[in-house]
């Protein structure tokens, strides 16, 4: 009986947890990029985003625009990572596309084709260090 206590206490524990996980990333299902954006708005983002994490400044802000969809948008380059993550860079990034916004601090990393991509889970332990550079 007293083996049974803790195995139960770790059932309910991950019965408990599992709405709680669920709910970390349910905000993102009505933000402008993955709900509304169409593959057009998609890619002119993704052309100034790279655009901006090349080549801006520190604090420069880059704004796009889909006439035909409306969506829109701005990139503010922020501070390049520290070693070893020198090649990733933070970013201010605000969407807008039918009547919804979205925005965030996020990092993105360049990867070996040029590109910038997501990079979730570097932000935090990193933030300290970009703003040193």
């Amino acid at each position: 009986m007293k083996y049974r206590l803790p195995g139960l206490a770790a059932v309910c524990a991950i019965c408990l947890a599992a709405p709680i996980l669920a709910s970390n990333v349910g905000f993102m299902k009505d933000a402008p990029y993955a709900a509304y954006f169409t593959d057009e708005d998609r890619r002119i983002f993704h052309s100034v985003l790279n655009k901006a994490l090349d080549e801006a400044k520190e604090s420069e802000t880059r704004s796009w625009t889909n006439p035909d969809t409306g969506a829109q948008g701005e990139i503010t380059a922020l501070a390049r990572l520290a070693p070893p993550d020198e090649n990733c860079r933070r970013a201010n990034v605000t969407n807008r596309a039918r009547g919804r916004t979205g925005k965030g601090e996020h990092v993105f990393c360049r990867t070996s084709d040029g590109n910038w991509l997501l990079a979730p889970g570097k932000g935090e332990s990193q933030a300290g260090k970009a703003k040193a550079r």
